[in-house]
Parts: structure tokens; C-alpha cells; sequence
């Protein structure tokens, strides 16, 4: 039996610090995405909400202001994102 993959649901972008690739883009990673003729992908960049506190160091600076940065999100009849 072959199984097709056609979707990514755990990426990051360059604005999560787990990402060390400034290539990372939204951009790239769509046009990886309609390369790779994926149906559905989603950034799943670390997030703190500033409201809650204690964030430890790495998490704080991946604030709403920062994170917000990736929209407007590509859009396209072939891929979800």
C-alpha cells in the first residue's frame, strides 16, 4: 500500500527562536508547499501570551507583536495555510 503525504501541520518559521534559518519565511515555505503539492499546512511558532507571567527567557520575546509579524499568511486555491 503507498501512502501519500499531502500536509504539514508543524512547521516553524524564522520568527520562532527554535528556528535558526532566516531562509524560513512564509513565503518559502508556501512555495516549498505548492512544490511538494501539500494540501494543508500551519506555522506553529512559539507563542507567550504577555499576560501570563513568568515566561521563562525563551519564551518571552515570542510575544503576539513579535509572532504577528508572519501575517498576512499566502493564500491559494491548491494549499490551505
Amino acid at each position: 500500500m503507498r501512502y501519500e503525504i499531502d500536509h504539514d501541520i508543524h512547521i516553524h518559521s524564522h520568527l520562532s527562536l527554535c528556528s535558526n534559518d532566516p531562509m524560513q519565511t512564509k513565503e518559502n515555505i508556501f512555495a516549498y508547499a505548492i512544490r511538494n503539492n501539500l494540501k494543508y499546512i500551519c506555522l506553529t511558532d512559539h507563542f507567550w501570551d504577555e499576560k501570563i507571567p513568568r515566561a521563562n527567557e525563551f519564551y518571552e520575546p515570542q510575544n503576539f507583536e513579535h509572532i504577528k509579524k508572519a501575517l498576512p499568511l499566502p493564500e491559494s486555491d491548491s494549499v490551505k495555510f
